[in-house]
């Protein structure tokens, strides 16, 4: 296999472990931007924890540790880490100081960011998006364009799907589903088998 980047000298200590930054072997392209060769990446405990494979990379001081992967075309990025099982694949983004861990999984064109904790086994996939200290875990599952920010949280085994929004310091949790064009907010709780959705989803 052809690499497209190797681990350098430069190190630093994070949680424990010794990180290596990394460095373009190869010139690629990743979305609009040029990766060109000789450039210089993020930080990663291996090469366990960034694929050779497709256009996956690992920018500024962002750091993958542990048994966490990126792959595909991928991006971790703006001082954000994932650790532990952790998987970001397809298109997924990760950034600003974002941070995903236990078994947890970024896919699609989803993005976490803006100080966003993704964990426990949930996932943000097709073009979900969490920002501004959203947390996201447990079993839950964010799909569709659904967008949770501000404080919001979803949890245990909830779905928010459609183009739903979460935010302020809402709580989805228990087996609550939120679907389609609606916006939860507030101090609003939903739990239990309880769904809310969209006049057209019904």
């Amino acid at each position: 296999m052809e690499k497209k980047y190797i681990l350098t000298d430069e190190k630093i200590k994070f949680q424990g472990k010794t990180l290596y930054r990394i460095q373009a072997v190869k010139t690629f392209q990743y979305g609009g931007k040029k990766i060109r060769k000789g450039s210089l990446g993020g930080f990663v405990e291996s090469y366990d924890n960034l694929s050779q494979d497709g256009n996956c990379w690992i920018f500024d001081d962002a750091k993958v540790l542990d048994q966490a992967l990126v792959r595909g075309h991928a991006a971790v990025c703006n001082n954000a880490c994932i650790c532990d099982h952790a998987e970001i694949c397809g298109w997924g983004t990760v950034g600003d100081f974002a941070v995903v861990y236990d078994n947890a999984k970024v896919c699609g064109h989803a993005c976490v960011g803006s100080h966003a904790n993704l964990h426990g086994n949930a996932v943000v996939c097709e073009y979900g998006w969490l920002d501004g200290s959203a947390c996201v875990y447990g079993n839950a599952k964010i799909s569709g364009y659904a967008y949770i920010h501000g404080h919001g949280s979803v949890y245990d085994d909830a779905v928010v799907t459609g183009d739903a929004r979460v935010y302020g310091n809402a709580r989805i949790f228990e087996h609550a589903v939120v679907s389609g064009s609606i916006g939860l907010f507030g101090a609003t709780i939903l739990r239990g088998y309880s769904r809310v959705a969209s006049v057209e989803d019904f």
